[in-house]
């Protein structure tokens, strides 16, 4: 009981911070998570306000000396860390406005593919439109070298194209589009998010394998299904990315080895004057994820609600 009156006291933000490399068009984005703001925790995704006129030294926000707000960070992959950023005093609220102050919010361009060639995605569209109805189906567009997954996914994401039935999973949860396209068939995972990478946050063997990965510029949580390896589906809402706050926000809390006992810490330092507390918050990082390369297809999802 005392430990969760000590944690629950401390209000963290977490933030997830994606750089590109140096050879290749600059989108760093960085994605806040909370669990208290509203019933579905707080999502939001920003951006640099001077990007990207500046981003040779894009890290995390700043914070001044004795905000009274603590934060710790780790790394993921070569690409993107994570912190914590954590108070006793300020609510969730107060953490994010004081943190995005050099930062902007990202409402429109939501969805992006660093992989995608532009021209592959309108010539693939050209060949959906000219396509019979009877024929839109995923297994028929693959057959075409134009229509890769990731260029398929990208269309659906950009509202371009509706999509339904038992593979729809990974398109977004209210479909969209005029052209409407069966998924009859699964898409390959590893085509169709960043990089192919994927990070999990344990390694515990019991538990149902599930990876964060970073799905056309947004962060997402796939699940292994039970009884079909290597068969993934989103458990996380695609196209209401705004309702993922706190299902991402427990997912890493459950799972990051030394939160709570941050959280201690930062509860333990607002109870000393300025000049130690920042003594008492060591300067530690988070362990990192584990990185994996996925394989395998989107579930079959009709025994759990499908898209038709």
């Amino acid at each position: 009981m005392l430990k969760h009156q000590i944690t629950s006291s401390v209000k963290c933000v977490i933030a997830i911070l994606l750089t590109t490399p140096p050879y290749i068009e600059p989108v760093d984005r960085m994605v806040l998570v909370s669990e208290n703001l509203g019933h579905q925790g707080f999502y939001g995704i920003y951006q640099k306000k001077d990007f990207p006129y500046n981003t040779a030294s894009t890290d995390f926000p700043a914070l001044v000396p004795n905000s009274d707000i603590h934060v710790r960070k780790s790394s993921i992959g070569q690409l993107t860390t994570y912190a914590a950023y954590c108070s006793t005093r300020f609510s969730e609220h107060d953490i994010i406005q004081k943190i995005t102050k050099e930062w902007k919010q990202i409402t429109e361009e939501k969805y992006f593919n660093l992989n995608l060639d532009k021209d592959m995605e309108t010539a693939c569209y050209e060949i959906i439109r000219n396509t019979e109805p009877n024929h839109l189906k995923i297994s028929n567009l693959k057959s075409h070298s134009e229509c890769s997954d990731g260029v398929l996914v990208s269309l659906i994401l950009s509202n371009s194209i509706k999509v339904v039935g038992p593979y729809s999973s990974f398109a977004p949860v209210i479909p969209t589009g005029d052209l409407t396209i069966l998924a009859d068939v699964g898409l390959s995972i590893n085509q169709i998010i960043l990089w192919g990478e994927a990070y999990r946050l344990s390694r515990v063997l019991r538990s149902k394998i599930k990876i964060l990965v970073w799905y056309h510029g947004q962060l997402h949580i796939f699940e292994e299904i039970t009884g079909q390896q290597n068969r993934w589906v989103p458990i996380t809402k695609v196209g209401k990315e705004e309702e993922n706050g706190k299902e991402i926000y427990e997912y890493f809390s459950q799972r990051i080895m030394g939160l709570t006992e941050f959280q201690k810490e930062v509860s333990k330092a607002s109870k000393l004057g300025s000049k130690t507390r920042l003594t008492v918050v060591k300067d530690n990082k988070f362990p990192s994820l584990f990185y994996e390369d996925p394989t395998g297809n989107i579930a079959y999802t009709s025994i759990i609600g499908s898209k038709v």
